[in-house]
């Protein structure tokens, strides 16, 4: 994937949690006493649930799974 292709994907699959977590505060559904400790915590969550169907989650021990870990490493991400 391009670097090109890698920006776009972050900020469409951003914008996806962005477009829902807004609708949810728009709707009322969000306790109006969170600040950015709770919002923040709210957003890595989803992040995570949504991670969960990705293979490098299912086959963590997968050769995909070890590259990912590596480069997390060796790239300081």
């Amino acid at each position: 994937m391009s670097k090109h292709e890698q920006k776009r994907y972050i900020k469409e699959y951003a914008a996806t949690f962005v477009k829902e977590m807004t609708a949810l505060i728009t709707a009322g559904k969000v306790p109006e006493e969170w600040d950015g400790h709770e919002l923040r915590l709210w957003f890595s969550i989803k992040a995570a649930d949504n991670a969960k169907a990705s293979i490098l989650r299912r086959m963590p021990r997968g050769k995909r799974a070890r590259d990912f870990n590596n480069a997390l490493i060796c790239h300081n991400l």
